[in-house]
């Protein structure tokens, strides 16, 4: 199988080389388990040397390229552009963060075979401090409540088959945190097939996330009140 790893960083000039390293890493290690694949950065606006390092990068190893947003747009935008150039046959979300091993999803890649797309749930939660874990716990009870779902996890690493994302994505594109969400529960009610598996997160090398900015949560609202609007009021 190959599998296009799409990475979005946003100043992570701290994080992007081990996080780099570790993707390609992967895909060395399970080139006998057949599989292979492309690692696409997409910097969404940095204005550290993320681009430099990612650009440097990229002209040493032909499975690396890189597309550069001038403004900071979202880690869906980013996504969504990522994806677009993109030639996989499977499809995996790496932030730039270093926070995700990509070992532990890609090492699951017979398994997309299988079924449309596998989720990750975390079996080291405590690595995050208690409010972390009750925020997310709080946002997957609202998921799970508001769209009949049972997902243990929405914001992982998840594991799509391309086919699928082309099919879902010309009807709705989230471009901030709420886009990996917004995509999964679409897919259950599409009836699309999935599998959720063990996997564990580290702690950020370096910087701080923008996931909990007001923008963010402003986007992630504005994202669950849409999706609630497609799926109940636009029937």
């Amino acid at each position: 199988m190959f599998v296009s790893v799409l990475m979005p960083c946003l100043n992570e000039g701290g994080n992007i080389e081990p996080t780099m390293k570790s993707v390609l890493g992967a895909f060395d290690l399970l080139a006998s388990d057949s599989l292979s694949g492309e690692l696409i950065i997409v910097n969404d606006g940095s204005t550290d040397n993320t681009l430099e390092i990612a650009t440097a990068k990229s002209k040493l190893d032909p499975r690396v390229s890189v597309i550069s947003h001038q403004r900071n747009k979202g880690i869906g935008a980013a996504f969504w552009t990522g994806f677009d150039q993109s030639k996989g046959d499977g499809v995996c979300l790496v932030p730039g963060d270093g926070q995700i091993d990509p070992m532990e999803i890609l090492r699951y890649h017979r398994l997309i075979e299988q079924v449309d797309f596998v989720v990750p749930f975390s079996i080291n939660a405590h690595s995050r401090t208690r409010f972390r874990r009750l925020l997310s716990w709080t946002y997957r009870k609202i998921v799970n409540t508001s769209f009949g779902t049972e997902f243990h996890y929405t914001n992982g690493a998840v594991l799509y088959q391309a086919r699928m994302l082309r099919e879902l994505a010309g009807v709705r594109r989230d471009p901030g945190f709420f886009f990996q969400t917004d995509l999964l529960v679409r897919a259950v009610k599409a009836g699309y097939l999935h599998a959720e598996v063990p996997f564990r997160v580290d702690v950020r090398r370096a910087g701080r996330s923008t996931a909990l900015s007001f923008r963010s949560f402003r986007g992630v609202c504005k994202g669950y009140l849409g999706l609630l609007a497609q799926i109940y009021l636009k029937r």
